[in-house]
């Protein structure tokens, strides 16, 4: 008999990240739950990532979480505090999702009040469509490329804003890892 199994879902993930947890002793602190390792989860690997290595990825956030403790805290005060892990060792810092949406609020703004600057407009229109459109459940492989732009123009004609306003953009979408311009 030939079984396909599926893939697990980020949800799914989360409540096996959170059981291996529970079996090594430790909690989530600051009442974290389910919704935060799922977070953790899907800002730590591709959506691609997550369904081709299913369940491996969540013994590996544990092993990273705890890392990311042992290494936060100093050792006299490690032996004596609890085992529980809190946002910064699962990688939830305030650059999270939430903080990311509200760069993507911001720059959308900024660009709805440009006065001109036509062209760049319509290539941010059709960046954050392919990005929401990855982010519904589509091919992830849409996003990949080469993000090398060429900005002409003469004197004054807003060439660095622009390029500064892009690579704010291509950051909040998630497009660049480092922040570094």
């Amino acid at each position: 008999a030939w079984l396909q199994l599926p893939n697990y879902t980020p949800r799914q993930l989360a409540a096996i990240t959170a059981a291996q947890l529970t079996e090594r002793g430790y909690a989530l602190a600051g009442g974290m739950g389910l919704a935060d390792l799922q977070a953790a989860l899907c800002a730590t690997w591709p959506r691609d990532v997550l369904a081709m290595r299913n369940a491996h990825l969540a013994s590996e956030l544990v092993q990273r979480a705890i890392s990311h403790r042992n290494q936060r805290v100093a050792l006299p005060r490690l032996l004596a505090m609890p085992l529980s892990l809190c946002a910064e060792d699962l990688g939830l810092q305030s650059h999270g999702l939430m903080s990311l949406l509200a760069q993507r609020a911001v720059i959308d703004a900024e660009v709805a009040e440009l006065v001109g600057m036509a062209p760049l407009k319509r290539f941010l229109v059709e960046l954050r469509a392919k990005v929401e459109f990855v982010s519904l459940g589509g091919d992830p492989r849409l996003l990949e490329g080469c993000l090398n732009v060429v900005l002409t123009g003469n004197p004054g004609a807003g060439k660095t804003t622009a390029a500064r306003l892009l690579f704010r953009a291509l950051r909040a979408y998630g497009l660049l890892k480092k922040n570094v311009f």
